[in-house]
């Protein structure tokens, strides 16, 4: 059962001063998430797109990391690195929300949503997991360099209680620059150095002399972090995600796009627009995004 938390949660400014990143957002589960099996997924909440690797937030405070390796033919296999988070210790299960709406939606027709498909599937800037200790919130959101998670620790909290438990991984590493390192078949994820400040009076960002650097616990991959002296009377904010990328993204401005294909392998080898406006499109496929028969 989700803990239940107050209506409106706390959102700090970002240590950079980055506003969120429109391609990238965190879309409401609706029927179109499921399993390598083909079930579904409703514990999974949010799925993000946008940026790699994926990330799945779903209810009791547990979160997925994903990415897809396509073997060389169509017929092959795909693989999925997953790796799964949750904080510990006197953690609460709390479930995810989505706050910053955005004004674009997904449409999603597949097997799994027919036969009406899930349209307008709200997509979200910032997802938030409210109390998952006390005083103390997981974000999700986005700046020019990617993703980024932060812990938010109201006025009052403990930062001690914050550890992440990490599964699915081969191991854990801490590298020369403080970045945490999540092994997997001979690959890794990356989880920056986290920055920390405070938020002072009228959301001025205040930063401290320290950083909230990773310290690994023997044994069962939890992760905690490092800290020193701050204003206790003031929120305190661990900031983890790529340093702000220059130059622009010209999916800024999109409008409207679509895609066809599946989580397996596709392979377009032709492509045509008819005087009518109909797209024709031949190829190779080993997904079941076609879930009705095709005239040959």
């Amino acid at each position: 059962m989700a803990t239940a938390v107050h209506a409106q949660p706390y959102e700090p400014p970002d240590f950079y001063n980055e506003p969120y990143k429109n391609p990238i957002g965190w879309f409401a589960n609706q029927g179109q998430l499921i399993n390598e099996n083909g079930q579904p997924r409703s514990d999974i909440k949010f799925s993000s797109v946008g940026s790699v690797p994926k990330a799945c937030l779903a209810e009791n405070s547990q979160v997925y990391f994903l990415t897809y390796e396509h073997g060389a033919a169509p017929s092959d296999p795909v693989t999925v690195m997953q790796v799964s988070m949750k904080p510990v210790g006197k953690a609460r299960r709390v479930n995810p929300q989505g706050v910053a709406v955005k004004d674009w939606y997904q449409n999603f027709y597949l097997p799994q949503t027919a036969p009406a498909g899930a349209s307008h599937v709200p997509g979200y800037s910032r997802v938030i997991y409210e109390s998952i200790y006390e005083g103390i919130d997981m974000h999700f959101y986005s700046g020019s360099g990617g993703q980024k998670m932060s812990f938010v620790m109201r006025p009052g909290a403990n930062p001690a209680e914050l550890q992440l438990q990490f599964s699915g991984q081969d191991s854990l590493k801490v590298d020369l620059w403080g970045n945490l390192k999540v092994y997997y078949n001979g690959q890794y994820y990356i989880l920056p150095q986290a920055v920390a400040y405070q938020v002072g009076t009228g959301n001025s960002i205040i930063p401290i002399n320290w950083s909230a650097s990773y310290s690994l616990v023997p044994g069962g991959g939890v992760v905690k972090f490092n800290f020193s002296t701050y204003n206790p009377s003031l929120p305190l904010v661990f900031q983890v995600g790529a340093l702000p990328a220059g130059g622009t993204d010209p999916l800024d401005n999109l409008c409207w796009s679509t895609y066809l294909g599946g989580t397996n392998s596709d392979q377009v080898t032709a492509s045509a627009l008819d005087a009518a406006g109909n797209y024709f499109v031949t190829g190779s496929t080993s997904s079941d995004f076609i879930d009705q028969a095709v005239n040959s």
